[in-house]
């Protein structure tokens, strides 16, 4: 788990390797996938323009990632 809904968000993360699922609603029955990250993309980059913003969804890597 990377970070989840709703906890205040600090980085921004470049995938090296690997897939990342952004999700609503973890672990409820309302829980929806709304994107996939992969090899070279980069997320919460609203962190860094909103410090301390809360992450609006969740995100896991659904298969072994890296990042830096």
């Amino acid at each position: 788990m990377l970070f989840r809904e709703g906890e205040p968000g600090e980085s921004l993360f470049i995938i090296l390797e690997g897939q990342l699922q952004v999700l609503m609603g973890l672990d409820t029955p309302d829980e929806r996938q709304l994107a996939v990250f992969g090899t070279g993309e980069f997320i919460g980059e609203m962190s860094l323009l909103i410090q301390g913003a809360p992450a609006l969804p969740s995100v896991r890597a659904d298969r072994p990632a890296g990042s830096g």
